[in-house]
């Protein structure tokens, strides 16, 4: 890169996170079955963006609402 020059413009990344509760019988299993299906509708797009799945206990509010 010569002074003075701009930098090259880096690829635009994009993040989709969702922590899930493995205890959860409600809610997760229907929000990790969407994220699935975001997942297969990005197909090849899915290099410049990356899904992210983490497991949380006791994270879902449906289920400690009802405990």
């Amino acid at each position: 890169m010569r002074c003075g020059a701009a930098p090259a413009p880096r690829p635009r990344r994009e993040l989709l996170q969702k922590f899930l509760d493995p205890v959860c019988m409600t809610d997760c299993p229907l929000e990790a079955q969407e994220f699935r299906q975001a997942g297969q509708l990005l197909g090849a797009d899915a290099l410049r963006r990356l899904l992210a799945a983490g497991v949380d206990f006791g994270l879902c509010r449906s289920c400690r609402s009802r405990g």
